[in-house]
């Protein structure tokens, strides 16, 4: 059993002082005129918030309901609120958030640290049936009407200990776990394939390349994990910390690593992508998705709690 340091158990011990204090009406949420999904966990990072929050949209889209998605924008360098993604700019909205729209073609993505405001600011020009809260766990000012948690797969430091678990709606279970019951449901990550300036290629595409894998990512193994599934031949690895932000020397050291370790391609996800693609950093992009164990049931489940919890609440 690993040691815990003593800021996490503050934080943990802060967030369920928090917790407490809006289960017991101490303090009061907000309520959007729509019902609210969030999608979060308890790990700092690395557990597949943004593919599950893509996942889940995609699976909405194809049930014919129109989501919209409410995010922080953690790692941005501006202090706008309530803006909707409608360029691929990280700076401005953070890497995440334009992950999610490059992703989703016409899935209205809204940042700002004040979720409620990005939501209710949305609703005065635009529509949804829906709205998706990314990394929303410990977000409690904004009603939410059911609660998705990611177990495992992420950091070992945790923001709340298993006791919060108590308020998920929804358990997805990460590299296995209890599955055995209507709360908890298995969930991976997969390769999905490649994609170039110009071409998107199957995953087996690079089967036998050498490559030079580079990530900025909270838990980057599963990263390079995923590479050396697609058969690619690694030749190395650069960790850069997650939401990195990239400046052109890092691009230099970048190409001076690929040609030190003999490999053909630099390959990256499309989180470091958006930000090194304006430096000229042409990389080969491994696409991921998430994707879930009785999905069916899983969406079904979601949805009908969704609106059953909005109308319980007294919404519309």
């Amino acid at each position: 059993m690993r040691a815990i340091a003593p800021v996490e158990l503050a934080i943990r011990g802060v967030n369920r002082a928090r917790r407490a204090a809006y289960r017991r009406g101490w303090l009061g949420g907000r309520r959007l005129s729509r019902p609210v999904i969030s999608i979060g966990n308890r790990s700092v990072g690395g557990s597949g918030k943004t593919p599950a929050t893509i996942a889940f949209a995609r699976a909405l889209l194809a049930r014919g309901l129109r989501p919209a998605i409410l995010t922080r924008g953690y790692g941005r360098f501006s202090d706008e609120q309530a803006i909707r993604v409608d360029t691929p700019d990280p700076v401005r909205f953070g890497d995440e958030p334009v992950v999610m729209a490059i992703s989703l073609p016409g899935v209205p993505i809204i940042v700002g640290s004040d979720r409620y405001r990005s939501g209710s600011d949305f609703l005065r020009s635009g529509e949804c049936d829906l709205f998706l809260l990314d990394d929303g766990f410990q977000h409690l000012q904004l009603e939410r009407d059911v609660d998705v948690v990611i177990e495992g797969g992420g950091s070992a430091w945790l923001r709340e200990g298993e006791s919060a678990l108590a308020d998920a709606d929804v358990v997805l279970h990460r590299g296995g776990g209890k599955t055995d019951d209507e709360r908890h449901f298995a969930a991976a990550l997969s390769p999905l394939g490649w994609r170039a300036v110009d071409a998107v290629l199957p995953p087996q595409a690079m089967n036998g390349e050498s490559v030079l894998a580079i990530a900025g990512l909270a838990e980057p193994r599963q990263f390079f994990r995923m590479v050396r599934e697609t058969g690619a031949d690694v030749r190395g690895e650069i960790d850069f910390g997650d939401h990195h932000r990239y400046v052109p020397r890092d691009l230099e050291a970048i190409e001076g690593e690929r040609v030190r370790a003999g490999a053909s391609r630099v390959v990256t996800t499309l989180k470091d992508a958006v930000k090194t693609r304006p430096l000229g950093g042409e990389y080969l992009v491994l696409d991921v998705e998430m994707r879930f164990e009785s999905e069916e049931r899983l969406i079904a489940k979601i949805i009908s709690l969704a609106h059953q919890n909005f109308r319980d609440a007294g919404g519309l």
